[in-house]
């Protein structure tokens, strides 16, 4: 299963509406099929500043085919291929968690604990297959009518095969780890620590590395989050929970392997479900929209899978994962049209 790739322009079957975003790895548009139906154009030049980053756009593709059906990943339904560029064709959702915040201000905990826990669920899948997302924003947390979380932008997801793995730094440097900024290793931890940052923000408005948003040079906020440098003196924090806080406090912590993995954060007292006034011994397995799967699909769903066996070698099962992860979408259609 996947999405299919198309050898044409996606001009071809949509019309542009508008610019929603450009950045440093592409523009994302708001198109429409010939039926009026909306989604979401995302198209990344294969070279940038003369480097060829196709590689990193089909790590891209193969995280969001991964995904397929998670309910809180936006959809990837087709992808587009030039001699020049890819475009993805993905959900397209108006809003989302940074539009929000700015337009509002601070949400209600209640809110916030509930797309905390949304989040923390998707990437408990993620991180059970050893994947990254490297990227964790309020920008990339879009948001429907409903008030539904959808992650989106895996341009810097990474499959950890030995947690050697190092990455540049890219994107909003508050919300990156430590680690990510002085290249040092990274783990899912690194995930961790962004999540931290997003509920700080949702609660206060504020970034808890720059919090005057005064526009501070970029090494400043990049000291703060290297120090760990932060508190809850702004007057936003006098009626949050101090469950709230705790919860931030076992994520912004220096040293990865003592933040708080994604299981740990969701039996934490402020995200942990109830039922009936009494804590869920176990959050539910996030809700899929697909019931059949590919065969690949199916092996990454097992929940019960070792990463290791006790020498700390890779297991056959998780062989197996990264295999089906590193497979691309089989379905290739050429197109006798040119770019």
């Amino acid at each position: 299963m996947g999405a299919p790739i198309l050898e044409e322009p996606f001009t071809n079957k949509f019309t542009k509406k508008k610019e929603i975003a450009r950045g440093l790895r592409g523009v994302i548009r708001c198109v429409e099929d010939d039926k009026g139906a909306k989604f979401a154009a995302k198209t990344i030049r294969k070279t940038q500043k003369g480097q060829n980053i196709v590689d990193e756009i089909e790590m891209e593709m193969r995280a969001l085919n991964v995904c397929e059906g998670v309910s809180t990943v936006v959809n990837l339904h087709a992808v587009y291929m030039t001699s020049r560029d890819y475009t993805f064709i993905l959900d397209y959702l108006p809003s989302d968690l940074h539009s929000e915040v700015e337009k509002s201000g601070p949400m209600k905990e209640a809110e916030v604990v509930q797309i905390i826990r949304d989040l923390l669920k998707t990437l408990k899948f993620l991180h059970d297959r050893q994947i990254v997302h490297l990227d964790l924003k309020p920008e990339n947390i879009l948001i429907d009518e409903e008030r539904k979380i959808y992650l989106c932008d895996f341009g810097m997801s990474k499959v950890l095969q030995n947690e050697k793995e190092t990455c540049r730094v890219a994107g909003t440097t508050e919300y990156c780890s430590p680690e990510q900024i002085q290249f040092e290793p990274l783990s899912t931890a690194s995930d961790m620590w962004s999540v931290g940052v997003i509920a700080y923000v949702l609660l206060s408005k504020i970034s808890p590395f720059n919090p005057a948003q005064d526009g501070q040079e970029k090494h400043e906020t990049q000291n703060a989050v290297i120090n760990c440098t932060y508190d809850f003196d702004d007057s936003s924090w006098s009626s949050r929970s101090a469950e709230s806080k705790s919860f931030i406090q076992t994520l912004l912590i220096r040293a990865p392997q003592k933040r708080a993995s994604v299981d740990e954060a969701l039996s934490h007292p402020w995200i942990a479900e109830k039922e009936n006034g009494v804590e869920m011994a176990a959050p539910p397995k996030i809700i899929r929209r697909l019931s059949k799967r590919s065969s690949s699909l199916a092996l990454l769903g097992d929940q019960n899978l070792n990463v290791s066996d006790s020498s700390g070698k890779a297991s056959d099962a998780a062989q197996e994962i990264l295999a089906a992860i590193g497979e691309l979408p089989s379905k290739k259609i050429k197109s006798d049209s040119q770019d």
